[in-house]
Parts: C-alpha cells; structure tokens; sequence
C-alpha cells in the first residue's frame, strides 16, 4: 500500500494540470478504485492585439482518470471545483509617450526612400512611408515636390480613400489612397490652388470645400472629386 501511495503521489505531481483528486464512487456496491482530476491544457496566446488592451486567454478544461488519463464526465470530478477555462490577459504596455519638449530630432533614412518605400525612425520607433513624390505627377504640371499641410487640415476624405496634398507651384493634387497598403496613387491636378484652403466634407466622401484664393473673397466653393465639377455654393 506505501509503494501505491508513493507512485500515486509521483502522478499527481509530475502532470502540470492536475488539480485535486476525487475517489470515484460506489459501483456495483462496492467502492471504487478509480480517482480523478481536472485536466488542462496550456493557455492560448492573448486574443488582444494593440498595446496596452485587455484579451481573453483560453484553455480546455477537462476531467480524467487519472490511471489512464482518459477524459469522463465532469461529475466525476465535481467534488472539487472546475478550474476556470478563460481569464483575462493584456498586450504588452505601449512605450511611454514622450512628453514636453524633446529636442531629438527624426532619424532618417542614409538616402531618400523612394515613393512608397518604408523605412523605421530609431528616435521614436516609428514606420515611416514615403507616399507623394514628383514623379507621380502625371498630367503635365511638373512640381519639385508634394506634401500636406499636416496640423492645417486633414489629408484625407471621410471614408480614408482619398487624399488632397499640396505641392510646389501652388498646385493641390488629389491621390486615390488604398486603406490596406497606404499607397497613394495620382489622379490629377485640382482646378483650384492650396491657397484655397481645400477642406473635405465631414461626411461625404467626394466633396471638398474651398475659398477665394488667398482669401480675396467671400466665397465658398464645392468639388466633387466623383463627378470632377467645381461650383460656387456660397457668394
């Protein structure tokens, strides 16, 4: 009976999953000799994705016999309490933001990245696309280089397909946008200048909104980038 003792104990504590154990009940009258436990098996990776937020980790929770290992109904372990089959978990913390002044300046890359072509800021661990470039333009209005006006306004249309830049010779461009790839594609030239202040509806995804160049009138005007019109709304 020692020496039963002795392997049972070398079971229940080699398998990392065992929980606790219940003798099996009485069967055909008399008592049984089986014993079970709660089985598990290891913890799925983290449903959460972005830094900082809350997921569920899963496993399967089982009862089994503990001479064979076999799986039984859960009654036979309900003596003890069924440990729990998800939990909470979270994404490794986001890095911490750096706050007031920083005087490091963007690290770039030896050479100009061509359009498209990303490259890794080591300063501040960020994914750096060069989307617009010169070349793209393809309509004859040459330029020597294309931007956007970043903290003026928005560069993109309210669905995210599409995007206004301006570029040298006072030109606005407008450029498809492909939302999975972040790629920018020319389409044309605006029939208005980025001194218009190009701004795009809040809801709409074709129409843009500008005024009188430099602010020379009262006006307020409407594109349609779908139908490639231009109107007066406001005068």
């Amino acid at each position: 009976m020692k020496k039963i003792f002795i392997l049972f104990t070398i079971l229940l504590f080699s398998h990392d999953s065992v929980f606790a154990l219940s003798k099996g009940d009485n069967i055909w009258g008399r008592p049984s000799r089986k014993f079970f436990y709660w089985g598990t098996t290891i913890w799925s990776d983290c449903s959460a994705v972005a830094c900082g937020t809350q997921g569920i980790q899963e496993r399967s929770v089982t009862c089994r016999e503990i001479n064979l290992g076999k799986t039984v109904a859960d009654s036979y372990c309900s003596k003890n309490p069924k440990p729990p089959s998800s939990q909470i978990c979270y994404a490794p913390a986001c890095p911490d933001l750096v706050k007031g002044f920083h005087s490091a300046s963007p690290s770039y890359s030896v050479t100009t990245p061509y359009v498209n072509e990303k490259y890794e800021d080591l300063n501040y661990n960020l994914e750096i696309s060069k989307v617009t470039a010169p070349s793209q333009i393809t309509d004859g209005k040459a330029t020597a280089w294309t931007r956007q006006e970043y903290s003026r306004r928005p560069a993109f249309n309210a669905d995210g397909t599409k995007a206004v830049m301006i570029s040298s010779g006072g030109y606005a461009r407008l450029y498809s946008v492909e939302k999975n790839t972040n790629v920018f594609n020319f389409i044309l030239t605006l029939p208005f200048g980025g001194d218009t202040e190009p701004n795009w509806h809040a809801t709409t995804p074709d129409l843009l909104y500008t005024f009188d160049k430099k602010g020379s009138g009262m006006r307020i005007y409407e594109y349609n980038a779908a139908l490639r019109t231009y109107r007066i709304i406001r005068d």
